[in-house]
């Protein structure tokens, strides 16, 4: 019992004794009594000692020296003993054991003390003679280290040495300690060395020549250091020789990796990536990064090896499609083990996903979007759909343009033509996107952008939809914003679906090596501000089978979910000087609609409307103007690129007055009873026509059916026809004052009847007249059942 205490009392004590720095008691005058002692001893006793036996060693040699050499020079001479400087051609070690009184060590001891004391001139004296009698006894150790410390003692003089370097001393010493004594740690430590002598004279090419000889499979952790040291020294050449100093760091990293070193593994890979990258040697920047991400995974940098994944899956592979589905299921597995990190589980923002690629020059935004659906027998205006947004965009702005001069007052003209905007609808990279698009509660906003797979293998996306940040606004006069924003970025709420629907698209395949066209849609229910943040959705592959080289129509089971952010750039400014000097891009609001409170909405719908006329021929049609909105509209008015195409029936024929309306299309002047002629007045083609509708104009939910007359151009040819409702409610906003519907018809006419007439005089006794000579032809080459 009294053992086991004292023995905790020696541990304690002990480890106390480990806590304080030694020499903490030591007063100034202890300090100043040991310097004194060093220097007394070093100068009254170890340097008279080192001389005594230098002179002493020095005096032995000189006289023992000769006789030796008298006695066995010759017979070495005649027996071939006397080899010339160098490794002879029996390599063999005949493992020779010198004595502690032999000549040779006593030589190589002087040289020693000699290099010790930086007498380095006599050092190298001494080991210069030593190294020939180690050479003719073939102690192959003693001969490499006799030549290793020459050539130190040639280098340590500097500047002051009487004779150049000799870079081969090292040379033979490396390849004497490998070859001949079979000592490769001795051999390593003289090649770094050497390899530092060498590089101090910058001969640095020569540096990493010595670092490659000495790899081999014998250790892969020496070789990796010397790999990787050979690398420096190609970066550090006079002329930077990069190709190699990355390739060399990809070979020093294998190294490692095979020794185990996976931190320096991954240190040597992520050196050669920066000179491999964006240099279009994809396939091996491919390697390296898949080995990142490897050795990043094993060393559970989670973040790091989804980063290195991320970057195989671009536009410029070269892989395979085996290849890029094994590098594509390796990121959806790492970037899963990612999002299950305890650090991102509580995250609320969704990680950013690689793939597919979004070209945000072809995002494009629709507000107000019309319905297409028309009955049997109906044709449905136009509208303005993605496809067609920016055709005949100059068509549209100069007819609204048309209506709004026509409404106004002629001497305003000129105060309101600055303040003209024309109503867009469609906003791309193609059209000035300074102002924020206008939308109404309860229509939808539309979102078009086309999405790249790079690879070979088809992508699948399920759950898409837009994420957003909305701001809701009063009603009010003074427009105040409520303090909360709404957001669906961290997941959908019964608040945010109160807000706003979002479409959700459950299924989604990008082909590999296509480009696809994703719509997507959300229908606000609040007045107030919206910004387009990004796209939602679950990536992953389909499956295909190793079998039959067939693709289920299913997902892969690794999914992980994640975003891409819709970024947007406006047009390149280009008026002034600053701004053509520099990149200056104009303000891009497509992505942060503003919503407004609801509108009407008109739809127009054409019944038996063809595509083929004969020239000037007269139609009868019936229109049908429906209001699908939320709110009342009071005027319609209508303007076409060609007004003599339509002309509205006098007679209502709402009221079943249509067999009247045919007999009405010009209006008659006067009637002559004697030879039944009827004289009438040419229509007066207005530019701008005012649709007939009661006072009370449609309300939501109402249709109006009116009787129109067309007229076939007098051209044969394709005609594009151009016609334009602009509407207005009874309860104009202040952001939104009126709203148009395009439609754009594209008629073909054909000809049908030429006509000429010739007249001739005609006397008479009774009475004086005319003869006319009617000619007619029939020029219509189409039978009347083709059109």
């Amino acid at each position: 019992m009294y053992a086991s205490i004292f023995i905790a009392k020696l541990h304690s004590n002990a480890e106390k004794a480990k806590q304080v720095p030694h020499g903490m008691c030591l007063t100034l005058s202890d300090h100043d009594r040991l310097r004194i002692f060093i220097h007394e001893f070093c100068v009254r006793g170890l340097l008279p000692y080192v001389e005594k036996q230098i002179r002493t060693l020095n005096d032995q040699l000189m006289s023992r020296k000769g006789i030796h050499r008298s006695l066995f020079s010759a017979t070495k001479k005649w027996f071939g003993g006397n080899k010339p400087t160098g490794q002879s051609h029996n390599l063999q070690n005949l493992n020779i054991v010198y004595s502690h009184e032999s000549p040779e060590l006593q030589v190589r001891r002087l040289a020693d003390l000699c290099f010790m004391f930086q007498m380095y001139e006599l050092a190298y004296q001494s080991y210069h003679t030593v190294k020939r009698d180690f050479n003719n006894d073939r102690a192959w150790p003693y001969y490499a280290g006799a030549l290793e410390m020459a050539a130190l003692s040639i280098f340590m003089q500097g500047q002051n040495a009487q004779r150049p370097y000799p870079y081969h001393y090292m040379e033979t010493a490396v390849s004497t300690y490998m070859n001949a004594a079979k000592m490769p740690q001795f051999a390593a430590r003289t090649t770094l060395l050497s390899t530092e002598i060498l590089k101090h004279y910058s001969m640095y090419g020569d540096a990493a020549m010595h670092f490659i000889k000495m790899t081999n499979e014998d250790s892969d952790m020496r070789s990796a250091l010397l790999l990787e040291q050979a690398a420096y020294c190609f970066i550090r050449m006079q002329k930077p020789m990069v190709r190699k100093y990355a390739f060399h760091m990809i070979l020093a990293g294998h190294r490692f990796s095979k020794a185990g070193q996976r931190k320096h593994a991954l240190r040597c890979y992520c050196h050669a990536l920066q000179v491999y990258r964006g240099r279009h040697w994809s396939l091996a920047e491919d390697h390296i990064n898949f080995t990142i991400g490897r050795q990043s995974f094993n060393l559970k940098q989670m973040e790091n090896a989804a980063n290195a994944f991320k970057h195989l899956l671009t536009n410029e592979s070269l892989q395979t499609e085996t290849q890029q589905a094994a590098f594509v299921r390796e990121f959806l597995f790492v970037y899963k083990q990612l999002l299950a990190q305890p650090d991102q589980e509580g995250s609320s923002m969704l990680a950013q996903l690689p793939l597919p690629l979004i070209d945000s020059s072809t995002i494009m935004t629709l507000v107000g979007s019309h319905p297409v659906d028309a009955p049997a027998g109906w044709t449905a205006a136009t509208s303005v759909k993605f496809a067609t947004h920016s055709v005949d965009m100059p068509i549209w702005e100069k007819l609204e343009d048309m209506v709004t001069n026509h409404l106004n007052p002629i001497d305003n003209t000129a105060s309101l033509g600055h303040a003209f905007k024309s109503s867009m609808q469609c906003f791309s990279n193609k059209t000035s996107n300074v102002h924020y698009p206008l939308a109404v509660v309860g229509e939808s906003i539309a979102l078009s952008l086309e999405l790249c797979n790079p690879l070979c293998i088809d992508l699948v996306m399920t759950n898409v939809s837009l994420i957003w940040r909305f701001i809701p606004v009063a009603c009010g006069h003074d427009n105040v914003k409520q303090a909360e924003t709404l957001s669906n970025e961290a997941g959908t709420s019964m608040e945010c679906e109160a807000c706003i629907t979002t479409e959700i698209i459950q299924e989604y395949v990008v082909n590999g090596l296509k480009r696809n066209i994703m719509n997507l849609k959300l229908i606000p229910h609040q007045t107030g501000e919206l910004h387009l943040v990004g796209l939602s959705y679950n990536l992953g592959m389909q499956v295909v089978h190793p079998s039959s080289d067939t693709k289920s129509n299913y997902p892969s089971s690794i999914s992980v979910r994640g975003q891409q952010n819709l970024e947007v750039q406006g047009q390149r400014l280009n008026s002034t000087k600053i701004e053509r000097a520099g990149r200056m891009y104009a303000t891009d609001r497509r992505l942060d609609p503003v919503v407004v409170p609801s509108m009407p909405l008109l739809q127009v719908y054409f019944e038996n409307i063809s595509s083929v006329m004969l020239c000037g021929e007269v139609r009868q049609m019936n229109i049908e103007l429906r209001n699908t909105g939320q709110s009342a509209l009071k005027d319609v008015f209508l303007v076409s690129s060609h007004p003599e195409f339509y002309s509205f029936c006098a007679s209502d024929v709402r009221n079943g007055a249509s067999e009247k309306a045919n007999d009405n299309v010009y209006a008659a002047l006067s009637t002559d009873a004697r030879d039944d002629f009827i004289v009438v007045k040419t229509y007066d083609w207005s530019a701008v026509c005012k649709v007939p509708l009661s006072a009370d104009g449609i309300v939501p939910g109402a249709t109006v059916r009116l009787p129109v007359w067309i007229r076939g151009p007098q051209a044969s040819g394709v005609h594009a026809i151009h016609m334009l409702f602009y509407y207005q409610p009874h309860e104009p906003t202040s952001k939104l004052r009126h709203r148009v519907l395009k439609h754009k018809i594209l008629l073909t006419t054909i000809s049908s009847f030429s006509a000429q007439a010739i007249a001739f005089r005609r006397y008479s006794d009774w009475q004086e007249g005319l003869i006319v000579n009617l000619e007619a032809e029939n020029v219509n080459q189409v039978g009347q059942k083709k059109y």
